[in-house]
């Protein structure tokens, strides 16, 4: 006999049993017994664990809440029917019911009712009111396993600096401890993530080791660090949000931890990166097409006074229309405004000469500094 004919035949007998109790009450006229839904119980259940749970049900009584005499909820094991046992469900805001009142009954039943009898078990729930009558009971299933419950991992006790200069980030150092109810060897990494507070976009991504090297104090203590020169990916002064997280080898996540950073950087030229722009284009399309181009600064956006480029025709001449601004505030072609991508849109027609085209890109900052120039080469073709 296979488990799902034993977990039925054991949900019939359970509703023999509360049909024989019922035929020793008068029967409830309709619209009076209690009535349950979605009774929740879980897939698994692990014995070396105290408890288990919540289980919970929905229960509504015609006559109010005060006429419900008791809930409860019976466990069976399909392998050896002789493990039952029952417990009584409760609406008081304890035993894993969060909120007292709102119709949903719940207990946390101890593992200690299913005599470490492991395999499939039927359960049932029904509700008494106060003249006896019994709602019609529903059923529910779960398997139960000899081993501790696979519980997500642990992060508490991070360490990282409140703020940091240019020399800090070449030695930027984050730890953080991390338990797991199977031991360390369950856990299969642990990272951190750099937001911008200014751009909310992700900065960096670096992840955390306990292997006693690059920074890390002891291997397999538990205390997992990053330590390395981050100097060349935070190039922009200003508040950051550092975010922890790990995962164990079952996937599953854990906590997450956020602080603040500041980081404080000496003023310097701007910086650009990042740069988009088609390699060839019709002049016969007559469409426009957009470049961009993204922009730092060590003293923030805000310290940016234009991005620009300069275009080399065909032959060597510069275009008419040098230097060309491009612009952060959403309008001429730019998404977003003030996410330091600096854009513009641009057409080519049958004005244009065809052949190559040389566009030089940079930035100054308001006190006249230049930022590295960036070259790209557009093709204009028939």
């Amino acid at each position: 006999m296979n488990i799902s004919m034993k977990i039925c035949l054991t949900a019939a007998a359970l509703m023999l049993i509360v049909s024989a109790c019922e035929v020793s009450r008068p029967a409830a006229a309709s619209g009076t017994a209690p009535e349950l839904s979605r009774f929740a119980v879980p897939d698994s259940v692990f014995l070396r664990e105290p408890v288990f749970g919540p289980v919970t049900v929905a229960v509504t009584d015609p006559q109010g809440a005060d006429d419900l005499r008791a809930v409860v909820l019976t466990l069976t094991s399909v392998d050896d029917p002789a493990v039952t046992a029952a417990d009584t469900m409760n609406d008081e805001g304890r035993d894993g019911d969060t909120v007292a009142g709102d119709g949903l009954y719940s207990c946390l039943p101890s593992t200690a009712l299913l005599r470490q009898q492991d395999g499939p078990y039927a359960c049932a729930v029904t509700a008494e009111d106060g003249d006896g009558n019994l709602g019609d009971p529903l059923y529910a299933s779960f398997f139960a396993v000899d081993a501790e419950a696979n519980l997500p991992p642990y992060l508490f006790d991070a360490a990282s600096p409140d703020t940091v200069s240019g020399n800090g980030l070449t030695r930027f150092t984050v730890t953080v401890r991390v338990s797991d109810n199977r031991g360390a060897a369950d856990i299969d990494s642990v990272w951190f993530d750099l937001y911008s507070v200014h751009s909310l976009k992700k900065v960096m991504h670096g992840r955390l080791q306990d292997d006693g090297a690059e920074g890390d104090t002891a291997a397999g203590d538990s205390l997992f660090t990053f330590s390395g020169d981050v100097s060349a990916t935070v190039i922009i002064a200003g508040r950051y949000r550092l975010r922890l997280q790990g995962i164990d080898r079952n996937g599953s996540l854990s906590n997450i931890l956020v602080s603040d950073l500041h980081v404080d950087l000496p003023d310097g030229p701007p910086v650009i990166f990042n740069l988009s722009a088609p390699d060839t284009i019709s002049r016969l399309d007559n469409e426009p097409f957009v470049i961009t181009v993204q922009a730092s600064d060590p003293m923030g956006l805000g310290d940016i006074e234009q991005v620009f480029f300069n275009v080399t025709v065909p032959g060597g001449g510069e275009a008419a229309g040098n230097p060309f601004a491009m612009y952060d505030d959403g309008t001429t072609g730019d998404e977003t405004a003030g996410d330091g991508i600096y854009s513009l849109m641009v057409i080519i027609n049958i004005e244009n000469s065809t052949g190559d085209y040389r566009f030089d890109f940079q930035a100054r900052d308001s006190a006249g500094a230049l930022s590295n120039t960036l070259t790209h080469t557009i093709t204009v073709v028939n």
